[in-house]
């Protein structure tokens, strides 16, 4: 049996001043595993999911900070993550969503990327991004030093070769059925950078050297950037509409409910006033706040994530990584892999008003499925973050 770290004072602290802990008392405790800071297999299915009545909500929550550490973690604890390795969506597809006619092999940066700065001195930097535009609304994130934030699209190896065997282009050799899903252990990440400045403390972010070229500016500018946001889809074995999972740094922002919480020193990245609170105001910082802190669901789910987080908090008590900056803010996923295109959210689960505040600001009254749509595995492509073929 693993072996769990609950630290139950520190979590009887944290839980107890929570709203949500409050008016959802604990009957089951979800706690984060020491082991997952470990290299280790990981585990291809939910468990839990094969047995007669399925994995708890907890279980599914777990399997995303599992992942999320694995990808983050386990080498260098954070200082230089794994998932900078993986292929940018550029490599792969063009802006229309379908596959390059020569894609990128696995292991470098996209020419597309590169041929976007010139004048790059040095070792390719494991960012490149133009990115600013947030989905669903397609208005930037500007933060409080006046920045914009700039996003990153990957995915794992395995999905980089699922999509190259299949010849997506359009001379495919996968059929338009069931063998256009994405195989179990295929993962995407949109990551969210912001550039970090003299005021802030790069240690406190996975932080990395990276070239960013803003809206209108003739070439890039070399910065240091630092990690604000992460999303992560896993697809699984009995869930090919994936599961989808997301984090943030803790400095982002308040909740909506609790703008007066104190802010990190340096102050929030975020956030200034409730003025135009969660509004894009061109040419202006935008004053951000979590809508869903938990991504909504049942109280269970609730109290789950805030259990699970009070424990990751410990389990990275004194591992001097930046990791510890960071917080899961939910998951959700469809029942048994069924559609997600049903009324009233009938067959989701998890955290059902889920999103990013870094990566969905304007759009967070609705979850991850409300855009990227699972109509089953004859379609199981259009549910991804990057390509949208059906």
């Amino acid at each position: 049996m693993k072996k769990f770290i609950p630290l139950l004072f520190t979590l009887g602290l944290f839980l107890g001043s929570s709203n949500a802990w409050a008016q959802y008392p604990p009957t089951l405790f979800c706690f984060a595993d020491s082991s997952w800071l470990s290299p280790h297999p990981l585990p291809p299915e939910v468990p839990g999911e094969n047995n007669p009545g399925g994995a708890s909500l907890c279980q599914f929550h777990q399997f995303t900070t599992e992942y999320f550490l694995s990808e983050t973690y386990w080498n260098g604890k954070g200082s230089n993550p794994e998932f900078l390795n993986w292929m940018p969506a550029q490599g792969v597809f063009d802006a229309q969503g379908n596959v390059l006619a020569n894609p990128t092999p696995w292991g470098q940066q996209p020419k597309e990327l590169i041929d976007l700065c010139t004048g790059m001195t040095g070792a390719t930097p494991p960012v490149i991004s133009n990115l600013v535009k947030q989905a669903g609304s397609a208005d930037p994130l500007i933060d409080q030093n006046n920045n914009y934030t700039f996003y990153d699209v990957r995915m794992n190896k395995t999905q980089y070769d699922f999509t190259i065997k299949c010849g997506l282009q359009g001379n495919r050799t996968c059929s338009k059925t069931s063998d256009t899903r994405y195989p179990g252990g295929s993962i995407e990440l949109k990551i969210g950078w912001k550039i970090l400045t003299n005021a802030d403390n790069p240690n406190n972010y996975i932080s990395v050297p990276g070239w960013v070229k803003k809206p209108g500016a003739s070439n890039c500018s070399k910065q240091t950037l630092g990690m604000v946001g992460y999303h992560i889809v896993i697809a699984t074995p009995k869930h090919p509409e994936f599961i989808w999972g997301t984090f943030e740094h803790k400095g982002n922002n308040p909740v909506c409910e609790q703008l007066n919480a104190p802010a990190p020193t340096g102050g929030w990245a975020y956030y200034k006033d409730n003025s135009n609170l969660n509004t894009y105001i061109a040419g202006k910082p935008t004053n951000v706040c979590s809508e869903n802190p938990q991504g909504g669901g049942t109280g269970e789910n609730i109290r789950d994530i805030i259990f699970l987080n009070a424990s990751y908090e410990s389990i990275l008590a004194g591992q001097n990584s930046p990791l510890s900056n960071y917080k899961f803010i939910g998951s959700v996923w469809t029942k048994d892999g069924l559609p997600s295109v049903t009324a009233n959210q009938v067959n989701q689960r998890g955290s059902l008003s889920l999103a990013n505040s870094v990566a969905e600001t304007y759009t967070q009254d609705t979850d991850c499925f409300g855009c990227h749509r699972f109509s089953g595995v004859s379609k199981g492509l259009a549910v991804s973050h990057i390509n949208q073929i059906n």
